[in-house]
């Protein structure tokens, strides 16, 4: 029985990865239709990548992003990192 229990679990989490997987991967190949129409696949092309990075709007959200990230995950390092030590600083007290 837990043989089989087992095997019943893993196909379940299978199934649950597949449909948290698949859209995401069906929007990946679409990104590549040449044309505006998500319903037909009328060629492979990066036209649209190229009409994305040539937007300055689209560039400036990108930098503002990457800013934000890299800052962000400084200030938790700097956080963590002095949170640890004061732990382990009282813990030994």
């Amino acid at each position: 029985m837990k043989t089989k229990m087992s095997t019943l679990s893993k196909f379940y989490v299978a199934l649950i990865m597949f449909f948290l997987y698949a859209p995401i991967v069906v929007m990946i190949i679409f990104s590549f239709n040449e044309s505006a129409s998500t319903g037909v696949m009328t060629g492979f092309s990066l036209k649209w990548y190229q009409s994305l990075f040539n937007d300055g709007a689209t560039m400036k959200a990108l930098s503002n992003t990457l800013i934000l990230a890299v800052s962000s995950s400084l200030v938790a390092t700097v956080m963590g990192t002095a949170a640890a030590v004061g732990i382990s600083v009282f813990r030994n007290k």
